[in-house]
């Protein structure tokens, strides 16, 4: 009997550093992300969260674009006072699909500066926090996440391949074959995100390059909501996979 008590409180005193160590994960972004789950029963987060024993704090919005991320992340502020330990940011489709021009991470002039003990004329980069550019909308997420953020691991998560899509007859979206009104295609925006990685110094795991997921190939049915009408959002099995795709990048952030 003394023996099975002991063993109770071992495994209890387990479980309760497990729970002390759980992570706080902060997960920001479009319709993918949202805790209405839009064309699946469990998202990418839910299955991380299992796998690594923490509760995501989701704050991702159906429809949202790079440009609500900051948003999403004082949101996340104000609910974690003592901060996070990871941020992931997935968004970018729904900027392809709005046509938002891409952009430049800065703009330059001259300025007048010691070096070496001279004043000397160099020419100078700063960030462009044009919101209303994709390149822009990521400066100025990150640059939030960095300040009030400032110990997190960040994580951007590209986005997956877009297939067909028909919500209404005023949202039918083509799919991925298609330029969007600039005449860009969603490699555009997969290839800032990445871009991102080096600007910030911040992780990028390119879901479009490693997840799998191709709703244009009829075989992956089964990886898409509904292969009618939505094949833009990961059915659950969908979502498995992006997060077994996220597990293999970034894993060890999560134990």
């Amino acid at each position: 009997m003394k023996h099975l008590t002991i063993l109770a409180c071992s495994v209890l005193l387990a479980g309760m550093a497990c729970a002390a160590s759980a992570k706080r994960v902060v997960f920001l972004g479009d319709s993918i992300t949202d805790k209405c789950h839009v064309g699946c029963k469990t998202n990418y987060w839910g299955f991380l969260g299992e796998r690594y024993g923490f509760t995501p704090r989701v704050y991702g919005i159906n429809g949202q674009q790079m440009s609500h991320i900051v948003a999403q992340a004082k949101k996340a502020k104000a609910d974690l006072p003592e901060g996070a330990d990871v941020v992931f940011v997935f968004a970018g489709t729904n900027d392809f699909n709005g046509g938002v021009p891409l952009g430049d991470w800065y703009t330059f002039g001259e300025e007048t500066v010691n070096k070496n003990g001279a004043e000397v004329r160099l020419r100078k980069r700063t960030f462009c926090f044009d919101a209303g550019t994709f390149r822009g909308r990521i400066n100025l997420a990150l640059s939030y996440l960095r300040e009030n953020f400032p110990q997190a691991w960040i994580v951007l998560l590209t986005p997956v391949h877009r297939g067909y899509a028909s919500f209404g007859p005023k949202n039918v979206q083509p799919d991925e074959s298609y330029a969007n009104g600039r005449g860009l295609f969603l490699d555009d925006y997969v290839a800032a995100i990445k871009e991102a990685g080096n600007v910030w110094s911040v992780k990028v795991v390119d879901l479009h390059a490693v997840s799998g997921l191709f709703p244009n190939a009829r075989a992956q049915d089964a990886w898409i909501s509904n292969p009618q009408r939505d094949r833009l959002h990961p059915s659950t099995a969908g979502h498995a996979r992006m997060a077994e795709a996220i597990a293999l990048e970034v894993g060890d952030l999560l134990k």
